[in-house]
């Protein structure tokens, strides 16, 4: 079968739509089956769940027991990233440490979805995630200059290739988040 491939950027749009949707759809099957046939309430809590709380005017993100609200953030129409039980996993584990006003931090082999999957929580949440690629090249400066960015804007910052910093320039980072992070735990 021969299809036409269209140029027209709606068309484009339309297709990723589409595929997003379906992914979705299955994620969802498979999660609606999980819950049948198991433990319902832990199988459910595991799945991402979004409720309009009327009395707040306002949309509501659960994953577990932790609700966020959402950011309204638009993150035009991008891929779906496939929901792996590992994906799940991460959401979990990152919602944990959001609740807690803590950093996450994902580590595995280079190329199997860490940073995709933090950029489709943000989405998930209306949340922008800026992604940083770290090297040597780095100077706390600039490092200092970009999580000021990320504070003023209230967006995630996700810092791929953390350990390849020089570890004095580290050092000052890890002052920052230090300051960072206790300032938003007092709700400054």
């Amino acid at each position: 079968m021969v299809t036409k491939v269209s140029d027209d950027p709606e068309d484009c749009i339309r297709k990723v739509k589409l595929e997003s949707l379906i992914v979705i759809q299955i994620y969802q099957v498979e999660a609606y089956n999980k819950i049948i046939g198991g433990d319902f309430e832990m199988e459910k809590q595991k799945t991402i769940r979004m409720k309009w709380k009327k009395e707040i005017k306002d949309l509501e993100v659960k994953i577990t027991d932790f609700a966020f609200k959402y950011f309204y953030e638009f993150l035009k129409v991008t891929d779906k990233l496939v929901i792996t039980p590992l994906t799940d996993r991460c959401y979990i584990a990152m919602a944990q440490a959001l609740y807690l006003q803590c950093g996450g931090c994902t580590i595995g082999p280079p190329g199997v979805g860490k940073t995709e999957t933090i950029k489709d929580m943000g989405r998930a949440l209306g949340m922008l995630v800026i992604v940083t690629n770290c090297s040597e090249q780095h100077r706390s400066a600039s490092l200092t200059k970009l999580l000021k960015g990320i504070v003023a804007t209230g967006v995630w910052g996700n810092f791929d290739q953390f350990s390849q910093i020089n570890y004095d320039v580290l050092s000052v980072m890890a002052g920052h988040i230090e300051v960072i992070a206790n300032a938003n735990r007092m709700g400054i």
